[in-house]
């Protein structure tokens, strides 16, 4: 019976350090505008199946939202809906690659709930328009741009699958695109 109530008191402390820590890297690290020009890091998109696949994705830490990642992803099956992930590996890795969990959650769930009920990197889906385009705006308020912080995105990577994320059961089709987040640079941003 103590080591339960040991056990529920950690976890309760644990939620609400987690719940702290966003909204301390939210404040810290925020800036007005979420403009190209300004982005911390970014993700060059390319497609492993259709190789048509492209675009770039930009992080930026924006006030009251924290990391905000927005671009365009081009080639896509026009109006279907994608999952979108951040995870641990490479993008030439053929092994099995596992979600990015800074908050240690080991679950999959939505995107909604703080890291500590959910892998941080499991982000909202994306659905591409009548073109095949996907208009990109994500807010994800536990996760920066900080070199060595848990929750930096940098050395990363972005996967697109081939369906939606139901949020519950796990995989969402195959690996279609990919790209490493990297520190952005005046020269990269161009």
């Amino acid at each position: 019976m103590k080591h339960q109530k040991f056990f529920l008191i950690s976890l309760i402390f644990l939620s609400i350090l987690m719940q702290f820590q966003c909204n301390v890297l939210q404040r810290r690290n925020g800036n007005s505008g979420s403009s190209q020009e300004e982005a911390l890091a970014k993700a060059d998109i390319s497609g492993f199946l259709p190789n048509t696949i492209k675009g770039t994705l930009f992080f930026n830490l924006v006030e009251e939202r924290g990391m905000v990642i927005s671009g365009e992803i081009a080639g896509l099956l026009p109006d279907s809906s994608y999952a979108l992930h951040i995870m641990n590996g490479t993008c030439d890795s053929t092994d099995s690659l596992s979600d990015f969990d800074p908050g240690n959650a080991g679950k999959h769930g939505p995107p909604w709930l703080s890291p500590s009920q959910h892998r941080a990197g499991i982000l909202p889906n994306i659905t591409a328009n009548g073109d095949g385009k996907a208009q990109i705006e994500i807010s994800a308020p536990c996760l920066d741009a900080v070199p060595g912080s848990s929750f930096s995105v940098l050395n990363h990577i972005l996967v697109i699958f081939s369906g939606p994320d139901n949020y519950q059961t796990g995989p969402a089709g195959q690996k279609i695109a990919c790209g490493k987040i990297t520190a952005a640079t005046p020269e990269s941003i161009k």
